[in-house]
């Protein structure tokens, strides 16, 4: 008699795999800026640190590279854009991308702020 389990049960019964991946931005797209005047300043985080920016961004309809290579994860990681301000970044809004969406290009999208909307292309792919 086995202890604690069916015959060919793993060892690690009871554990979870996490799933590894690694992901690319691609291109900031904007629909529409949140500031008013001037071009809204762009900074995207990835997975709680910076990645890049700030990127300028002029009028509705720019786009902006983000780039930068891969960056590994497990399971899942959350993007996050924030708009640069004098006082506190003011958050865009974040996304999460999950390890197993490497069926292609994905689309993110920020809106958290009223009058803001951007769109974000990434990329994950099986590590």
């Amino acid at each position: 008699m086995l202890d604690g389990g069916a015959v060919g049960a793993p060892a690690n019964r009871g554990e979870t795999t996490m799933a590894k991946a690694q992901i690319s931005l691609m291109t900031l797209s904007c629909v529409k800026k949140q500031d008013t005047f001037g071009k809204d300043e762009v900074i995207v985080e990835l997975g709680g640190d910076f990645h890049s920016g700030p990127h300028k961004i002029g009028k509705n309809g720019d786009d902006v590279g983000v780039g930068g290579g891969f960056t590994d994860f497990e399971d899942k990681i959350t993007i996050t854009l924030k708009e640069k301000d004098d006082g506190d970044d003011d958050v865009l809004g974040s996304w999460t991308a999950y390890a197993t969406e490497t069926d292609g290009i994905r689309r993110a999208h920020f809106h958290a702020l009223s009058g803001a909307d951007y769109h974000l292309t990434y990329d994950v792919d099986a590590a």
